[in-house]
Parts: C-alpha cells; sequence; structure tokens
C-alpha cells in the first residue's frame, strides 16, 4: 500500500509537492491542472536523483522562498531547485485554483 505526504509551496499557494513510499515525487500547480501534475506523469523518480540504494521518501520541505524543495529518503537528504517558474505565483492562480475546485465539485454533484 503506497503512503502519500504532501506539502504547499510557501511562496505560491497553487503549488503542492507530493511524494510517496515508492520514492516518486510529483509537483502539483492546481492552477493549470487537478488532472496531471507539472512534474510529468511519471513524476521526480528519487532513486534516480539520489541513487539506487533509495528509500522511500519520508520527508518534504519547501524553502522560505520555495526556491527548493528538501527530500528525505532513508538515511540520505537530498536538496532539489525549483524553478522561478513553479515557485513564483502568476497573477490569478488562486482564483484559477478556486474555479477548478468549484468546477470538480460540480461535476461530482452532478453524478
Amino acid at each position: 500500500m503506497l503512503k502519500f505526504t504532501s506539502i504547499r509551496c510557501p511562496s505560491n499557494p497553487a503549488v503542492f509537492s507530493a511524494a510517496s513510499t515508492n520514492g516518486i515525487i510529483d509537483l502539483w500547480n492546481l492552477a493549470t491542472s487537478l488532472e496531471e501534475p507539472t512534474s510529468g506523469s511519471d513524476g521526480i523518480s528519487i532513486h534516480k536523483v539520489m541513487g539506487q540504494n533509495c528509500q522511500a521518501v519520508n520527508k518534504l520541505q519547501w524553502s522560505l522562498d520555495g526556491k527548493r524543495l528538501a527530500v528525505a529518503a532513508g538515511d540520505q537528504l537530498h536538496v532539489l531547485g525549483v524553478s522561478d517558474d513553479v515557485s513564483r505565483a502568476k497573477g490569478d492562480e488562486e482564483s484559477r485554483v478556486m474555479n477548478h475546485l468549484a468546477a470538480r465539485n460540480s461535476a461530482l454533484v452532478e453524478y
């Protein structure tokens, strides 16, 4: 059974990071899509970033400026750089997140 952990980016309220016990990290921008992460459908394999002996991701933590993501897996720690395109909020992202969530909720209510 996979377990997930997620945390919101402090510099962009629409962006979340999520990790699972299978060693995959996903970056989501909910203003862009509720269906697929911005990191792609395969996500970021922490095994490829940290090496073959890497364990499941235990903890994620954003830097205060949202430009780095610390990833703890087993007894290893790695810091991933995050582009400004992901970490910086752009215009009306908060309202687009709310619109996406409202549309999703409306679609669920109709069924």
